[in-house]
């Protein structure tokens, strides 16, 4: 939420490695749910449906719950300590 806002604030360094953590947590939640990535388009991800097992809208669902989950550490982090953004390299796997 809010990228540019955000990365407005940052070095280039830390823009980077706030993209790699956030990066690192949406992939692995999209393969789970039986999708692939298409293509990284700078702070958002395209992908999609590998079979036809779900319906597209209950696959989106399923995957924002996900994604959402996945995200929670690095929300909670820096909704408490919103100056921090340097720490993100603690999030990055």
């Amino acid at each position: 939420r809010s990228f540019t806002s955000l990365s407005e604030q940052m070095s280039a360094k830390e823009t980077f490695n706030f993209i790699n953590a956030y990066l690192s947590r949406m992939e692995p939640v999209i393969t789970q749910n039986k999708g692939f990535v298409d293509k990284y388009i700078g702070d958002a991800i395209m992908a999609a449906l590998a079979d036809g097992s779900l319906h597209p809208l209950d696959y989106k669902i399923a995957v924002a719950d996900s994604l959402a989950e996945s995200l929670q550490p690095l929300t909670d982090h820096f909704d408490a300590n919103p100056d921090t953004l340097h720490d993100i390299e603690r999030f990055t796997k």
